[in-house]
């Protein structure tokens, strides 16, 4: 399990990529690629870096140690935009029919904790955004909308045979952008369920270890702030910090397993998102060269 010293760095980790490439894909947003082609990962590490020094030469050699460390001969590239935290994870959990975890199993169970939370002022819900990425009038009409169509496409994705779910999931985010918005921030919604959970039991035994550095943030000391500060940012101005992408694992119920090329050689070249021991979860595979914009890697069948 990481330090409590590694988990402070999580927490000031510079985000996901900036304001410009989000702003290019609103201008045209039906030309966006936001899940690329499977690649070879090692002919795109040679593709990315091909220079002759001493950087290029690491990075080509930490591509090839992931291929053969995680059993991956492909990757596929997730737009940088300031939702590739999540999309990530998200096309990783579609792809391989990962089913989500009890607490959040269904779409019913959701909007019933959306129905109660929204009542209770405490939590804020209302004040939610969806990035400034979605046109509507009503904040529970819009946020139930966004977690039918996840669970929808997930339950699609969950009858499927595994071989036909990977072009289903590219052809599906890149043909609707609407619907790439609407599963992203269902997926922001998940996050903030889980948290106020957790804020709610403190006591309890169980008590997720990275959760006590997002409530010692400035920005979020409680669920509300939370949102206002962090989450309604997400997709919009801001990514997800390594600390987030925790909770992201955390709401899912997956361990999201990231090789941090920067890092290669060293201690802390992979990090789990969350680092649970006692938890039998289901993994999903990133990868990330910055630890601001990830990718996906496809292990071998």
């Amino acid at each position: 399990m990481a330090t409590s010293s590694e988990f402070e760095d999580l927490c000031t980790t510079p985000r996901d990529t900036g304001r410009k490439d989000l702003e290019k894909g609103r201008d045209d947003e039906k030309n966006v690629i936001n899940v690329g082609p499977q690649q070879n990962i090692q002919e795109y590490g040679k593709t990315r870096w091909p220079r002759d020094n001493p950087v290029s030469q690491k990075y080509r050699e930490a591509y090839d140690f992931v291929q053969q460390t995680f059993s991956c001969t492909y990757i596929r590239v997730i737009r940088g935009d300031n939702y590739c935290g999540i999309r990530s994870c998200i096309v990783q959990l579609l792809i391989n029919g990962i089913a989500i975890k009890q607490e959040f199993a269904t779409a019913e169970i959701v909007k019933n904790l959306l129905n109660q939370y929204l009542e209770e002022p405490e939590w804020e819900l209302k004040r939610w955004s969806f990035a400034r990425r979605l046109n509507y009038t009503d904040v529970k009409e819009m946020l139930f909308s966004c977690i039918d169509e996840f669970y929808s496409q997930h339950n699609l994705a969950l009858e499927m045979d595994k071989t036909e779910r990977e072009d289903w999931v590219e052809d599906l985010l890149n043909r609707e952008p609407i619907v790439d918005i609407k599963i992203m921030e269902a997926a922001k919604l998940l996050m903030l369920l889980d948290i106020i959970d957790v804020y709610k039991n403190q006591q309890a035994v169980d008590y997720p270890f990275f959760v006590q550095f997002i409530f010692a943030r400035d920005t979020s000391h409680t669920p509300a702030d939370l949102l206002r500060n962090i989450l309604n940012a997400v997709g919009d101005n801001d990514g997800l910090e390594q600390i987030d992408m925790c909770l992201l694992g955390h709401a899912l119920g997956v361990q999201i397993t990231v090789p941090r090329l920067y890092r290669y050689g060293r201690e802390d070249f992979i990090l789990k998102f969350p680092d649970l021991p006692d938890k039998n979860w289901d993994k999903v595979y990133l990868i990330t060269e910055d630890d601001r914009h990830y990718n996906i890697i496809l292990k071998d069948n």
